[in-house]
């Protein structure tokens, strides 16, 4: 079967690796069901101020991810998915990789390992753990999805922990991407908050 590459939008480096197909590594080390205690330290790895507002996945909600890193002074824009409404009212059809392709448009999706955390994971739902899996297979992982990834109630998170970036998708259509690559855990200062639409 042969895999689409994984979307980069223009400028984005390029994998060393070569051809459309999932890298042989990438298929043994494919999505794995992870702890949700396990998602919850790379949380807290990747945005230390974390530990403090969220320390159960019962608290693991955008608006605490949020919180914490503006307090921390990293940038917090929030962008809509066009044509969001049609598509949340049923007038239009968006597969799931065309959602991904759009919310990574204007920054690189990370290369490394993502961690895929759904509302099904936090907040006392817990009905599907928390999957961690290589960057290049996670289009193909979300189309595969048993449910409903980005349509409904679901505010969905990623985590890049090797980039330490968050990207976060509420259930309104927003998404943004949080670069925490520079935040230290003694730094504490004042963020900003833009809405795109």
């Amino acid at each position: 079967m042969v895999r689409a590459a994984p979307y980069q939008p223009a400028g984005c480096r390029q994998s060393h690796r070569k051809g459309n197909n999932v890298p042989m590594d990438d298929l043994k080390s494919g999505p794995q069901e992870i702890a949700p205690e396990i998602a919850l330290d790379k949380l807290h790895t990747i945005l230390p101020l974390t530990r403090a507002n969220i320390p159960t996945m019962a608290h693991f909600w955008w608006q605490q991810i949020v919180d914490a890193a503006q307090c921390t002074g990293v940038a917090v824009t929030f962008y809509r998915i066009a044509r969001w409404e049609a598509y949340d009212s049923g007038f239009i059809d968006l597969t799931e990789r065309e959602i991904l392709s759009e919310m990574f448009s204007t920054v690189c999706l990370p290369e490394g390992d993502v961690i895929f955390v759904p509302d099904y994971a936090t907040r006392g739902l817990f009905r599907r753990p928390p999957v961690q899996m290589p960057t290049t297979v996670l289009a193909d992982y979300l189309d595969a999805y048993p449910d409903v990834v980005f349509q409904g109630v679901n505010d969905i998170s990623f985590l890049f922990p090797e980039a330490r970036q968050i990207t976060l998708m509420m259930h309104e259509g927003y998404y943004t991407h949080l670069d925490c690559s520079t935040v230290c855990e003694d730094r504490i200062g004042e963020g900003n908050v833009r809405h795109v639409r």
